[in-house]
């Protein structure tokens, strides 16, 4: 498997620190989003020197460096875009999927098994990418771009200094990513090749 892949030109979205009001300098975090046939590709870029010395348990992978992406495949104008989907990976490459219902109701023992990911520790710059290939058919999507939200995040840093990130949401003064009414149209651009195995 490759690192991120840059799609077709596609510009990366710079994330922004929700959560504390100070960052670390020089860390950050861009996404792409790009189409590959039936499967949304997400590429993070992350830049840190805090890369979590060792795995967390499977189940609490958001305990360590992670990238996150929620989406919703059936948004409808005018009301909360749920149900939606949340993809996580750690810079282990662990995984954690997590279906939130209509009511809001969280379900983490579902998974799909279409979903792909892959993580690239990188040796030119202090950090990490990592690539999702999510299979938004097989989450009901029809196809329109208008149905597609969603919002993108990345958690780093270690226990009592963590430091959160994401793409739409304002300065919290608790972080708090559930938050579907904040979700936007995602910034796709072109299609994807080689995107996660």
């Amino acid at each position: 498997m490759s690192g991120t892949n840059n799609g077709t030109g596609a510009t990366p979205q710079d994330l922004h620190l929700v959560y504390p009001t100070n960052g670390e300098p020089g860390e950050g975090t861009r996404v792409r989003y790009t189409l590959a046939g039936d499967n949304l590709v997400v590429n993070f870029e992350v830049t840190t020197r805090d890369l979590t010395p060792v795995e967390e348990d499977d189940g609490e992978i958001y305990n360590g460096n992670v990238v996150e992406i929620f989406v919703c495949t059936t948004a409808v104008a005018g009301q909360i875009p749920r149900p939606y989907y949340e993809f996580e990976v750690s810079r282990y490459d662990q995984k954690l999927e997590v279906l939130i219902d209509k009511n809001g109701h969280f379900n983490e023992s579902w998974t799909t098994p279409n979903f792909r990911h892959s993580v690239t520790i990188q040796k030119d710059r202090p950090g990490w990418d990592a690539t999702m290939q999510i299979p938004i058919k097989d989450l009901g999507w029809n196809g329109d771009l208008a149905n597609l939200v969603g919002n993108a995040f990345s958690i780093l840093g270690p226990t009592g200094g963590r430091r959160f990130y994401s793409a739409y949401l304002p300065p919290q003064p608790k972080p708090n990513f559930h938050l579907p009414s904040f979700f936007k149209p995602l910034p796709i651009v072109g299609s994807a090749e080689n995107p996660a195995a």
